[in-house]
């Protein structure tokens, strides 16, 4: 590694540290040195954890915390949390499929969400998403955000993303 590509790499882990904790770092450290797998770096930023998978499904929980509160009068976590969760658990339902590898890459195409109602304050956020269709290049999954069954969802969504070329590891 030349000394431009050291500098770079450093500044980028001290930029990561201030804008985001050392929590954020280390979470970061570990997904760009690791195989592709598990939950994202902003996944493990919010307490995410995966509850159960099977082919093509996965629930994940995001535990009620107080740095995720989007309105500190009601304590109701912040929409973008609730996003993020619905979005990461899509994409991780692609990759609990059967036909995922490693090498492959993949990327939000497009997602729609609909909120039904706020999140309880205090309760933790569980996602359960399911990849009911995938073709060559694109993977169809739906999501629901809630706290104690499906039939009562917090928000919902649709998302396609995008299968690319195989995955090249950063070095």
């Amino acid at each position: 590694m030349n000394d431009s590509v050291k500098f770079e790499v450093m500044f980028l882990s001290w930029d990561l540290v201030l804008r985001f904790g050392a929590a954020f770092y280390v979470a970061w450290l570990i997904f760009m040195n690791e195989p592709i797998s598990g939950v994202s770096p902003y996944g493990h930023a919010i307490g995410m954890s995966v509850q159960d998978t099977s082919d093509s499904k996965l629930t994940v929980k995001v535990p009620y915390a107080a740095h995720l509160v989007g309105d500190p009068d009601t304590g109701v976590i912040h929409g973008g949390v609730i996003t993020a969760a619905l979005d990461n658990a899509s994409g991780s339902a692609v990759r609990v499929s059967k036909d995922w590898h490693d090498n492959l890459s993949m990327a939000t195409l497009d997602i729609r969400i609909d909120y039904m109602k706020p999140a309880t304050p205090h309760v933790d956020l569980l996602v359960t998403a399911e990849c009911y269709k995938r073709t060559k290049t694109i993977a169809f999954v739906r999501a629901v955000a809630y706290h104690e069954s499906e039939d009562d969802p917090v928000a919902t969504s649709v998302a396609t993303f995008m299968m690319g070329t195989p995955n090249q590891r950063r070095s």
